[in-house]
């Protein structure tokens, strides 16, 4: 089959595989790093390594978790933005899914690493 002129003009889809990387760097470097970072310049509470039931007080206040919901929503954000445009919406959908998934699996981990402890009970 011979490209005609239009298909020639047609302006060349982004793939979704290229998002790849670039959501599981900002997933992986950026998403922890700077949620942590920011946890310490706004003074929220930071667990203990002490296992949970050796704790004086087990349990975290809301602001605990606000933090990670709000730093999930701006990884994830770029994706917003990139599938309001045809051309960018494979590789939008791409990143919202594989940054919003490596995001929310990173934030349960170290969640948990926090929450229950990882020093030896």
């Amino acid at each position: 089959m011979k490209a005609t002129d239009a298909d020639l003009k047609k302006p060349k889809q982004w793939n979704a595989l290229g998002s790849f990387y670039p959501a599981f760097f900002l997933a992986v470097f950026v998403f922890i790093p700077g949620t942590i970072y920011a946890r310490r310049i706004l003074d929220l509470p930071t667990p203990d390594a002490v296992p949970r039931e050796l704790r004086a007080d087990p349990n975290f206040t809301p602001r605990y978790w606000v933090i990670w919901v709000i730093s999930w929503a701006i990884l994830i954000s770029p994706a917003l933005f990139l599938c309001i445009f045809h051309r960018s919406r494979k590789f939008g959908l791409g990143y919202l899914l594989i940054a919003g998934s490596l995001g929310a699996i990173a934030a349960i981990a170290v969640s948990l690493f926090e929450y229950q402890g990882f020093a030896p009970s």
